[in-house]
């Protein structure tokens, strides 16, 4: 059995003082701020921009992954034998990320 993820949404703390602390790069939380989903990578200056914006994709990953599963489940992505030359591969694409966020 698969254990859940920490509850969203996740929020995107850029490096400054939290909770008393000086921190190099962002930090993931949820809740009141006091519980961390990750930290991020102490980069040089050079990667700053391009880690930032990894820590912000991270962040809306519960939000994406909800969208998704509600868009499976109200039928508004394609299932197998039902794609059109608009929609081919976007069901297949779904389930895939599904599986891959589930670990399933």
């Amino acid at each position: 059995m698969n254990k859940p993820n920490s509850p969203g949404p996740w929020f995107f703390v850029e490096p400054s003082k939290l909770h008393g602390r000086q921190y190099k790069d962002w930090i993931i939380t949820y809740g009141d701020g006091h519980n961390w989903v990750c930290l991020g990578p102490e980069w040089d200056a050079s990667f700053q921009e391009e880690s930032d914006a990894n820590g912000r994709l991270i962040s809306a990953a519960p939000e994406l992954l909800e969208v998704l599963e509600e868009l499976m489940v109200g039928g508004y992505l394609p299932t197998p034998g039902f794609e059109d030359k608009y929609s081919e591969g976007l069901g297949a694409k779904a389930r895939a990320a599904i599986a891959k966020a589930r670990r399933e």
